[in-house]
Formats: structure tokens, C-alpha cells, sequence
């Protein structure tokens, strides 16, 4: 499997080939036949059948949304109907994407051992329970697209993994800051919708309800509260014309020194394949 097949076709003309081309060959993790829900497989860290790892709801940043909306095809009907769900009842959809609750991230937080593979209430939205899969599969975040739970290179496996993670998270924030920046944000405005994210502790308000004050709604949306799903539309649309001269300048040197090192980790796959 070529990496370029788990990656949105927004991102095959910002990345190297270098990283798109590369054939990887994770055969001990597969998410349609998954090694750690299946009977013989009883350890504590186990996965029932119908939850898989998907006890997770990752962030998705505003581009991403608006690429899921604008999907024709009908796989992508019923996490449309989750995300305009999301954004009718202020289910944290915000300018910079749609997240988990501060409650949700708190509870996962505080039990992920317990919850991960096991509870049902942290099972993803845009997990689709027909079709028991992902039903955002090229748009699902940096942290599902880079999560194998066992890799056929061992620990090798598992740090290029993490290495992919680095960059397509990235990749994400920067991305959506620029789509941001260009539809009339600023940095402040930009810089309170990220405190958001990555939350451990929360105000009472905020651990009661998976929903944000009207309030805190029209905040961070302002003018643009009546039409959130074109704002997302429109994200979209900008990333779809960045080009690579584009994302480079913006990526400057982090990025290049993020993909130099990723670029390390491919190489070292690679030798360990021809000594197979």
C-alpha cells in the first residue's frame, strides 16, 4: 500500500513522493479485518468487535469539514447529517473545525485505558455503526491516519508512525490557520479557538454539557454564526488552491526539518525490508 492512499488528494501535491510513494506493507494491523477484536486475541488491551479503536473522536480542522460536505458520493451522506447535526446544536464546531467537547476530552483523558476499544459513549460520531468503519476515512485527522496498533516493522514501524503524525498534525493547525488568516481572522481570534483543544481540565459549564453557550458560539463565529457549513465549504475551497510553493513558505524551516526526519524514518524501512 502506497502511503498516498491513506492521505486526502488535497495533500499528494503539497507532500514530497518521497513520502506519498512509499510502499509501506502493515499487514498485522488492518482496520476492515482488526487483529485486536478477534476472539483468539484476549489481552487486557483488547477491542470489542463493534467499537474497534474507534473510541476516539478526533479533531477536524475547518478544510476538512468542508471537504466532507462537499463529497457527492454516498458514504459520506451519514457524517453529513453528524456534522450539520454538530453545528445546529453548537456541538463545538467552531471556526477552526469541529472538535470533541471539553467533556469529552476531559472524560477520555482521565480513563483512556478504560475507554479505549471498550465504552461505547466515546465511540466516535463518524464512525459508521452499518457499515463498522470510518465513515470519514480519507479526511479522519493525523492522529487515526497514523495510529497502528501493532506494526509489521515492530518498534521501527511505530516510530515512523509517529513521525507521520508529527507532520500531518502539522500540516493540520497549519492549514487551517491559513485558511483562517486569508478569510479575515486574526491571530487573537485564531489563538482563543485553539485553547480548545488538547484539554485535561474544564470549567463546570463546560463538563456539563457536550454543547457551547449561545454566547461562546457567537463569539468565536460573530458575523458568520448564520452560516457556519459555507464557512467550512469555503476553508476548503482556499486549501484546495494552495500550492506546494505555498505550503513550503508557510511550513518554512520546523516543516522541512518535521519532513527531513520523516524522510530519515522511510530509509530506515526500507533497509529493513531488504533484509527480510
Amino acid at each position: 500500500m502506497k502511503v498516498r492512499h491513506l492521505l486526502p488528494d488535497e495533500y499528494l501535491s503539497l507532500f514530497e513522493t518521497k513520502f506519498t510513494e512509499f510502499q509501506i506493507h502493515e499487514t498485522k494491523a488492518t482496520c476492515d479485518n482488526c487483529a485486536k477484536s478477534k476472539p483468539q486475541y484476549k489481552k487486557n488491551d483488547d477491542y470489542l468487535p463493534d467499537l474497534k479503536c474507534c473510541t476516539y473522536q478526533p479533531f477536524l480542522p475547518n478544510y476538512a469539514v468542508g471537504a466532507i460536505l462537499s463529497q457527492k458520493s454516498e458514504g459520506y451522506k451519514e457524517a453529513q447529517k453528524v456534522i450539520r447535526s454538530k453545528i445546529k446544536n453548537r456541538e463545538y464546531a467552531l471556526p477552526i473545525g469541529l472538535l470533541p467537547s471539553v467533556k469529552y476530552q476531559v472524560g477520555f483523558q482521565k480513563n483512556k485505558k478504560k475507554i479505549f476499544g471498550q465504552d461505547r459513549d466515546y465511540l466516535c460520531p463518524y464512525f459508521s455503526v452499518k457499515n463498522n468503519s470510518c465513515g470519514i476515512w480519507k479526511y479522519r485527522g493525523s492522529v487515526c491516519t497514523s495510529f497502528y496498533c501493532m506494526s509489521s516493522y515492530g518498534q521501527k514501524g511505530q516510530k515512523f508512525w509517529r513521525h507521520v503524525r508529527h507532520l500531518l498534525s502539522y500540516t493540520e493547525m497549519l492549514l487551517m490557520e491559513e485558511a483562517l488568516v486569508h478569510l479575515d481572522f486574526s491571530p487573537r481570534q485564531i489563538s482563543e479557538q485553539i485553547e480548545y483543544l488538547d484539554r485535561s481540565q474544564g470549567t463546570a459549564a463546560e463538563l456539563k454539557s457536550h454543547r457551547m453557550s449561545p454566547s461562546a458560539f457567537k463569539k468565536h463565529w460573530q458575523d458568520r454564526a448564520q452560516d457556519p457549513e459555507a464557512f467550512y465549504i469555503r476553508s476548503y475551497e482556499f486549501v484546495k488552491s494552495f500550492s506546494k510553493k505555498d505550503y513550503l513558505e508557510s511550513s518554512g524551516e520546523i516543516g522541512q526539518q518535521i519532513q527531513d526526519e520523516l524522510f530519515a524514518q522511510i530509509e530506515i524501512l526500507k533497509a529493513q525490508e531488504k533484509q527480510k
